[in-house]
């Protein structure tokens, strides 16, 4: 089946090899399969499926997001305008508009805002 003119296998591919050269978790699991004389080809195999798993997992039971309804309210006490605080945190303006009207959910960035706001 096609997403957008790619296919889920090629898009698991890609996740496999971006996460073989960046991820220590997967190399490790790599070196276990090659140990246990699995070839490239296998090793591939098996990090797209142990992907497939965990993206399926993620997609049933998603993690809490962080409540954001107090961000605007913090930043505006901070005295800071919402171009400072993306500057400050090297967020995009857009993505942290969005995060205080709690139109786009992201844990990451909530985390790190907050973090930016109670700093003293």
């Amino acid at each position: 089946m096609a997403l957008g003119g790619l296919s889920w296998n090629w898009t698991l591919h890609q996740v496999a090899l971006v996460h073989l050269s960046n991820d220590q978790r997967t190399k490790d699991y790599s070196a276990r399969l090659h140990a246990n004389g699995k070839s490239k080809k296998d090793v591939l195999r098996c990090l797209k499926r142990a992907i497939a798993r965990e993206a399926g997992h993620l997609l049933i039971h998603p993690g809490p997001v962080p409540a954001t309804d107090d961000l605007r309210k913090l930043r505006l006490q901070r005295g800071a305008t919402l171009v400072r605080a993306a500057m400050s945190i090297g967020a995009e303006l857009t993505r942290l508009s969005e995060l205080e009207r709690g139109k786009r959910p992201n844990a990451e960035l909530a985390t790190a805002y907050r973090a930016w706001l109670t700093a003293d």
